[in-house]
């Protein structure tokens, strides 16, 4: 409203004649407009428009409001920096040797791979490089994603919270038969109008070792994730599966979306760990 206003009065005060001070012109000017108002009743002045004035204590809170609004674009433009500078360093501090590729077969038990793209993308990645895949058996869909670097540990949890999920319930859990000594995190969620989500995710870092531990277990530096030097947060890599749907998934279909996560997981991570290599 105050640019608005300041733009107003700075083009009123361009467009209106300013007539220097003691010059004849002027003064004959005003005298000869005196007589004819004066001469003539009939003629009506208009309006005359009042130069609009702002107390002092309003220019100063906007000057205030306009160092604050500069402050806050000064810090946005840091944090940008600093995550573009972070995403860098993490790029070149990862083990994975340059251009790694991943891939999964046509057919995981029942679920056959869709070639075709799906418009309604609904998985969350947020890592630099992220690998998508579709699956279909029978009327259900699921997305597999693997989603890497990351510093330590990373609840993409809070994702899908950012972009309108609710949380109904997250559970830790033990693999299943060759899987059994892996750790993963199963979670339900709600949001509106009418979708409903089941995740599954893991996350393993470069010394292969799954992190799925509670936040109260983890290191300070973990959990607040401010460590400067990345020697004390490794690297990870997160693999995932979501189902959405318009309801919760009958325990035959949660059965079998498991064993699919529990399957692709075990193909990326092996993927991952051949094609890391030593750093020096």
């Amino acid at each position: 409203m105050v640019m608005i206003l300041s733009l107003d009065e700075w083009m009123n005060f361009l467009t209106l004649p300013v007539p220097k001070r003691g010059s004849k012109s002027s003064k004959s000017a005003a005298q000869a407009v005196s007589g004819i108002a004066s001469a003539s009743d009939a003629v009506v002045p208009g309006p005359v428009r009042a130069p609009v004035c702002l107390a002092p204590r309003w220019a100063q809170v906007a000057a205030y409001a306009f160092a604050l609004l500069g402050v806050v674009e000064l810090g946005r433009g840091w944090l940008h920096y600093h995550r573009q500078h972070v995403a860098f360093v993490m790029a070149s501090k990862s083990a994975l040797r340059p251009g790694a590729t991943f891939a999964l077969p046509e057919q995981i038990g029942d679920w056959k791979r869709m070639d075709a793209a799906v418009p309604d993308k609904q998985v969350e990645t947020q890592g630099i490089y992220s690998k998508i895949w579709h699956y279909q058996r029978g009327a259900v869909m699921a997305a597999v994603a693997l989603d890497y670097p990351f510093r330590g540990y990373h609840d993409v949890t809070v994702c899908y919270t950012l972009q309108g999920w609710r949380i109904t319930h997250q559970e830790r859990q033990a693999g299943v038969g060759t899987n059994s000594a892996l750790p993963l995190v199963v979670v339900e969620m709600n949001r509106e109008p009418a979708s409903h989500g089941t995740l599954w995710f893991s996350t393993v870092d470069e010394q292969r070792h799954w992190m799925e531990t509670p936040v109260v277990k983890r290191s300070f530096l973990e959990r607040l994730d401010l460590s400067g030097g990345f020697g004390f947060v490794p690297t990870s890599y997160r693999m995932q599966v979501l189902v959405t749907g318009y309801g919760a998934l009958p325990s035959p279909e949660m059965e079998a979306a498991r064993e699919l996560f529990e399957a692709t997981r075990k193909l990326l991570a092996q993927q991952l760990f051949d094609q890391m290599q030593a750093k020096p």
